[in-house]
Parts: structure tokens; C-alpha cells; sequence
């Protein structure tokens, strides 16, 4: 095909069940706290645009930051709440198309969360300052499905949407896989289509460290356990810690322990040889 030739992409035909309805397009300043759980009989789209606070379910409670998408189902209780002034804007909307839609990018009452898409709000602040009584249905549907679309990068199916959870399934991963030097929380947020930023956040608040100095707090123990064992090969324990190369195990395990690999296996040595019984 010739670069200059026209390029034509069709689009399957929709009937009447792909109906999708743009209820209203709101801006909420300052939102207080809901003391109760509350039910609409609509979808609603949230971004928030300041402050923090929280979404709350019967299944789960989750933190709001700016930039954070969310979105609540009908006939389904669920409160908002701000710890410090959160501001946030809202499509509600119906119809058979937005079950569809949801389920397709994995939206589900117990997964319903997006973190970080501030990349978002200019477009979703330009659309409300525009809207008008001739054009909102236009606007707010233009928001709805270009802000379905950039979620539709993550599948949510396997996400842990609470904090708790969130911080459980890293903690386990990192124990279990701390020998693999490719092991990172960018990777392990990847798998679960995760975001790191957050997940970073909600960790080192609930370990008290971050994730990589938790993970290689692991590996340099399992260093120490293979060097009691005997293992004397610095480059060999590097691979079976979870190391890429002996020269940066040697700097990290240096910074933990205050000496090096080589120097610790000595000492050890030396202490086995000085508590062997003498012939």
C-alpha cells in the first residue's frame, strides 16, 4: 500500500440498546462530609479535583487524591467523604450502553477506582466552563467516554482496592519474590494495573518504609542467612539475593551492614574457625 493512500477504518452498527443518557454535569466546591451512606438511581462519574478524602462502600473504603477517577452504580450505597476541603466534578448518567461500557474496562462495584488521571482535568474544567443548555449533553458525553477510554488501560479485575489489601498483596509478593532482580514496585503495580504513585504512598504509611528499601531489606538478610550457611562467593550470593551484579550488592550490603561482603564472609570464617574444638 502506497503511504499517500487513503486509510478507512469502519465502525460496527449500534441499535437502541447502546443508548447512553447525560443526566446532568456538576461542580462540587468545598464538599462536606456525609454522614450516611446515600443511593442514586444513576451512574456518576467523579474526578476529583482537590483536596483528600475518601469513597466509601459496604466492601470496601478507598482514598481520594486530585486526579483520582471514580464511579458509583445505581441502586448502590456508597458515601463520600472529606478529611480536608475535597473538591470534585461529576457526570450522572444512564442507559444499557454504560453497563457495557464499564464492564468492558473492568469497572466493577468492588473495583471502581482510578488513581492519578489529573492529566484529565483541563479537559473536564474547559467542557463544564463551555457547557451550556444547547450543548451539555455533548460535552458531558464527550467527557463520560474520552475519560472511559484513558481507563480502559487498566484491567481492575485482580486490583486490591483497598489500602490494606493493597499493601498485604505487595508485602507477600516482595517476600516471595525478592530473589528476582527484576522485581520492583513498578513491576508488581503493572501486574495488577496498579498505580505506583499511590501504591508507594499507601505502603511506606502503613510499613513505616518504602517499598524498595523494604524489598531490599530482604534480599541483604537472605545475603546473611547464605553467608551463615557458608556460601562464600560474593557473586553467587548477589544472584541468589536478588542482585543484578556483585559490584551494587557490594555498595548496598555495605550501607545495611557497614562493611563489605567479603569482609563479613572473613569475619564469619574467622568466628568458625576460632569456636571449632581444637585437636
Amino acid at each position: 500500500m502506497d503511504d499517500n493512500d487513503n486509510i478507512c477504518k469502519f465502525n460496527s452498527a449500534r441499535n437502541d440498546s447502546e443508548y447512553i443518557g447525560i443526566l446532568n454535569f456538576v461542580h462540587e466546591k468545598g464538599a462536606g462530609i456525609m454522614p450516611h451512606f446515600i443511593v442514586h438511581s444513576v451512574f456518576r462519574l467523579h474526578l476529583i479535583l482537590g483536596g483528600t478524602g475518601s469513597v466509601e462502600t459496604h466492601a470496601c473504603r478507598v482514598s481520594l487524591a486530585p486526579g483520582d477517577v471514580f464511579v458509583t452504580f445505581p441502586s448502590s450505597e456508597y458515601k463520600i467523604t472529606s478529611t480536608n476541603t475535597l473538591e470534585y466534578v461529576y457526570v450522572s448518567f444512564v442507559g444499557l450502553r454504560a453497563y457495557k461500557l464499564l464492564d468492558r474496562i473492568g469497572i466493577k462495584k468492588n473495583a471502581f477506582v482510578k488513581h492519578d488521571m489529573s492529566e484529565l482535568t483541563p479537559f473536564w474544567l474547559s467542557a463544564l466552563k463551555k457547557a451550556t443548555s444547547e450543548n451539555i449533553d455533548l460535552l458531558a458525553e464527550s467527557v463520560l467516554l474520552f475519560t472511559i477510554g484513558n481507563m480502559s488501560d487498566a484491567a481492575h479485575d485482580e486490583t486490591p482496592v483497598s489500602g490494606e489489601k493493597t499493601v498485604l498483596y505487595l508485602k507477600k509478593q516482595a517476600e516471595e519474590r525478592f530473589a528476582d532482580p527484576d522485581v520492583d514496585l513498578k513491576s508488581l503495580c503493572a501486574e495488577i494495573y496498579y498505580n505506583p504513585k499511590y501504591a508507594s504512598a499507601i505502603f511506606k504509611k502503613q510499613m513505616g518504609v518504602c517499598f524498595s528499601e523494604y524489598i531490599t531489606s530482604l534480599r541483604i538478610n537472605n545475603a546473611l542467612r547464605l553467608i551463615e550457611k557458608g556460601y562464600t562467593s560474593v557473586k553467587q550470593i548477589a544472584a541468589e539475593s536478588g542482585f543484578h551484579d556483585a559490584p551494587y550488592f557490594t555498595r548496598v550490603f555495605k550501607q545495611y551492614e557497614g562493611i563489605t561482603p567479603k569482609e563479613h564472609i572473613l569475619a564469619q570464617n574467622t568466628i568458625k574457625f576460632n569456636s571449632s574444638p581444637k585437636k
